[in-house]
Formats: C-alpha cells, structure tokens, sequence
C-alpha cells in the first residue's frame, strides 16, 4: 500500500517495481546516489536522462555497476513470479518486453535464481524454469494479432 505509485495512479502494483520504467527509475536513483556510474555516462552525466536500457547497454559490455542493477531488478521481479508460481504451480514461466529482449542470459539467469529463492516448499515441488518468450519482445502483439 505505501509503494511506488504505478502509471495507473494506484500505489503497491507490481508493475512500479517490476516494468521496464521501474528499471529506469531504480537506474536513476543510483546514478543520483553516485553507484551506476557507468549507466549515468552512458546517459550523458545526466541523471534524468538515465533509462532502463542504458542499464542492459552497460552491464552487456561488463559494467559491473549495470550488472549489479539487473540482478537487483531480477529480485524486484522475482517477488511477484514466485508468488504467482507459488499460487498456481506452473512448470514453466516465459517472460517477455524490451528488457528480457536485450538483456537475455544477464535477466533470466538471475531471475531463474532469484523465482527458485522465494518458492514456498521447493524440496516438494518441481523445479520452475524461467525461460524468454521465443518470439521476442512483441509477442504480445503477435499474439493480439492472432485473436
């Protein structure tokens, strides 16, 4: 109820934390506390500048400041795949956008790690991959199309 308000307006939705905007938002508040120095230069030393996919730009050539913010961006999406998987018990998560898109391995891998963290009861249940959507980032349009 007290988190980041959502671009609906509503506080606490998981997209506020868990979206592409979240991660420019994440990205910005540590380029302004002076920790993703090299996600601000790739913004041209301007915080408000500072967007999601200068962080996927950044950690794909070793930054390791963009590193640590995609795994700490994984941890934020983790929170709301392991509590659906933790509801529903699905084999198989497939996520997709613009940041799976470009991030690939440096998203998922710390995301499969951070789903399998926060499973209720993993010694009794399955393992759960966390793959991307093959067809990329406009699958769900694709899909829209096919309606």
């Amino acid at each position: 109820p007290n988190g980041p308000r959502c671009a609906c307006g509503e506080p606490g939705h998981w997209e506020a934390l868990a979206s592409g905007t979240a991660l420019g938002a994440l990205a910005r508040e540590r380029a302004a506390a002076g920790t993703a120095p090299s996600v601000l230069a790739r913004a041209g030393g301007d915080v408000e500048a500072v967007q999601g996919h200068q962080v996927t730009e950044a950690a794909q050539v070793g930054a390791d400041d963009a590193v640590a913010l995609l795994r700490e961006f994984a941890g934020r999406v983790a929170v709301g795949l392991a509590g659906l998987a933790n509801i529903l018990d699905p084999e198989l998560i497939v996520v997709a956008g613009g940041i799976v898109a470009a991030a690939g391995e440096l998203l998922l891998e710390p995301l499969q790690r951070e789903v399998a963290d926060r499973i209720e009861a993993p010694d009794h249940r399955p393992a759960i991959s966390v793959v991307g959507a093959a067809l990329g980032e406009r699958c769900g349009e694709i899909g829209r199309a096919h309606v």
